[in-house]
Formats: C-alpha cells, structure tokens, sequence
C-alpha cells in the first residue's frame, strides 16, 4: 500500500522485469498505480549513487520515496548516503531468482521437469531448448505471452509458493483484491 505523501521509485533490474510490472500496473493489479511512480515511470539505474545524485538531490513537494528494487540477486547492494535517507520512506527489495524467467516454465507446466531433470540449465536456456520459446528475453515476448494478467499473476502466485515462500518477491506488491 502507497502511504499519504509518499512516490514509489520501482526500479527495474532488466526487460522483462519491466515488462512484468508494466502489465500489472496497467492491469492495475499492484499496489501502487503509475501515479504513484516517481516522474510517472518506472526507473531502470541501479546503481545507487547514480540514483541518489538523478533523484534524491531534490525536493518532492513533501513527498517521501519508497525505493521498490525488482532484481534477481540477494547480493546487489543499494546503499543510500546518510544526507538522503530522511528522503526515503522504505526501501524495500522483491526478488526473481534463479530468473525471472522461470514464470513462463511455471505458466507451461513444466516446474517439475525442469527441477527433476533440467536444474543445472539457465531459465532462460531451458525455456529456449525445451520449450521453443527462443526470444523469452525481448520485451515485447513478455507482453504477448502475458495478454491476460491472470495468467500472470497466477505464475507469480506459485513462484511465492514454491520457490520464494521466504523471500520478498514481486507477487507480494499484488494488490490483495487480484489475489
């Protein structure tokens, strides 16, 4: 939920990770509304100090940031100067490890064959070589195989159960009323 006075910053780790929020937003599914972004979209530095000096070097009418990060790595670090942290009001990280990916193995009914038999591969590979879905990456795939965000949000709901039940992941931004 978006408080009173406060901008979401969603930054976005590559493509399909905007892709994937871009539908939600747009299906107006998150918890937050393109509205609520900062400068009215989502925001794909991830460096912090490069954010901090884009950013963070103004005022928001009295409006605190919520920093959202959409990455697949628990190790990236985003450290925020102490002269800027009165700005924030949370930073908060949802992850999509191995890949982000893995939604459409999940949408093709194929987790459990790709866990018992094809783990060692990349996501993005098995769903190259086992699936004939060789352009998984590019933006535009996503928006296609996605039309319908149920089916969407549907991948994101098993991915919080099977794989991320202990970790913050991007279903725990859906609104509970699309749950």
């Amino acid at each position: 939920m978006v408080l009173v006075n406060e901008l979401v910053a969603c930054i976005c780790e590559g493509a399909f990770e905007r892709a994937v929020v871009e539908i939600l937003l747009n299906s107006d599914s998150l918890e937050f509304r393109w509205e609520d972004l900062l400068e009215g979209d989502l925001i794909e530095l991830r460096s912090s100090r490069r954010f901090s000096e884009r950013y963070l070097n103004r005022e928001y009418k009295g409006s605190l940031i919520r920093i959202v990060r959409i990455l697949d790595s628990k190790s990236e670090r985003f450290n925020v100067s102490f002269s800027h942290q009165t700005k924030i009001s949370r930073l908060q990280s949802f992850y999509t490890r191995p890949e982000v990916e893995i939604l459409i193995i999940i949408s093709e009914d194929c987790y459990d064959d790709y866990i018992r038999n094809h783990h060692r591969l990349k996501p993005s590979i098995y769903c190259k070589t086992r699936l004939g879905l060789g352009d998984v990456k590019r933006k535009g795939f996503v928006r296609d195989y996605y039309r319908d965000p149920k089916r969407l949000i549907d991948a994101l709901k098993k991915y919080k159960m099977w794989i991320a039940h202990k970790e913050p992941c991007i279903y725990d931004l859906i609104k509970e009323s699309m749950r």
